[in-house]
């Protein structure tokens, strides 16, 4: 039988017992057309190689080495120039599949799709569950999920879209995941709900990749303001609260980093751009009001809330209370 999905995970020194309970989630999947596309990030790990290799010659995975460390970006694009299914779902290494992922999902492919997206569980070590996305089924039915849901993994993409239209991960870059989701929203009326949670998020991991890149200083190469000025420039993405909203919670996460991982003059930067770039925006002082209110009740919202919780937690930083009071600022249209 063809190949009608691949499934990429990124690695890069994975604990074992993480990558093996996300490796054997997708081997267990109730949906038999799909391939596993295991790309390794040139890690280090005598651990994570063993796991590889006991999965090297299993027929429905393949193992890619990276020629240099790209990243996880890096490695998420080339499983996507690599990929033979039709279909792209991405896999978290510390994350792992319900074994009816994929079966349900694929019920929301039709010609006229190119992406079916769904909710998602939070676990703990134990498989606990800590918390749901959306909270409700009746969320799924709203016309904002769709806008709310920023992330990329608990989806399907049609992978010759994604070629043709050159959506790919920013490479190197912070908050890769929202760039490539704001990428996507031209396909916004070619995107179908499946309302279930079959993907399962752990958030507990110390370990993972998205922990591992805030453990590093970080550099003015490294923030995505580019990449978000050529997609609010090029007007495709949906105007919506939410759309606006996950570009405000991008720039004010990006500095909750930034305040505690980066030197000052990269503080100052990230300062000033962002001002720049959400006065491009050319949003009134009401449409910056409903913005902020909207954040009281979306998810994007409370993680734009929780950078205020991060510069009180680190009240010695200046850079992330140097952003926040120009965004302030804006909110009040001064």
């Amino acid at each position: 039988m063809s190949k009608v999905v691949s499934v990429i995970i990124p690695v890069f020194n994975t604990r074992a017992d993480d990558l093996v309970r996300a490796i054997e989630s997708v081997l267990q999947q109730t949906f038999p057309s799909f391939e596993l596309l295991l790309v390794d990030d040139c890690g280090t790990s005598a651990e994570t190689e063993a796991v590889l290799k006991r999965y090297r010659e299993h027929p429905k995975v393949r193992w890619i080495r990276n020629p240099e460390n790209v990243g996880v970006a890096g490695s998420r694009n080339r499983g996507i120039s690599l990929a033979e299914g039709e279909w792209i779902s991405f896999l978290d290494h510390d994350d792992y599949y319900k074994p009816q992922f994929l079966e349900k999902l694929m019920t929301g492919t039709k010609d006229s799709v190119d992406v079916v997206i769904s909710g998602y569980e939070n676990v703990d070590d134990n498989g606990r569950v800590l918390s749901l996305f959306p909270e409700s089924d009746e969320e799924f039915e709203e016309e904002r999920f769709v806008e709310r849901n920023g992330m990329i993994w608990n989806r399907l993409f049609r992978r010759s879209v994604l070629l043709e239209k050159g959506i790919l991960f920013p490479e190197h870059r912070l908050m890769e995941d929202t760039v490539f989701c704001l990428r996507c929203a031209p396909l916004r009326s070619r995107t179908q709900v499946v309302p279930v949670r079959e993907y399962c998020y752990y958030s507990s991991n110390s370990t993972s990749i998205t922990h591992s890149k805030k453990n590093r200083m970080l550099s003015q190469e490294q923030l995505p303001f580019a990449e978000l000025e050529q997609i609010i420039e090029s007007g495709e993405y949906k105007r919506t609260i939410y759309y606006e909203n996950t570009l405000l919670n991008a720039m004010m996460e990006v500095c909750c980093w930034l305040s505690t991982y980066s030197a000052a003059e990269v503080q100052q930067y990230a300062a000033e751009e962002a001002e720049k770039m959400f006065r491009r925006l050319n949003l009134s002082g009401e449409e910056l009001s409903q913005i902020l209110r909207a954040g009281d009740n979306s998810t994007f919202g409370r993680l734009l809330l929780r950078g205020y919780w991060f510069a009180a937690k680190h009240h010695k930083e200046q850079g992330f209370a140097r952003l926040a009071n120009r965004i302030i600022r804006l909110l009040r249209g001064q």
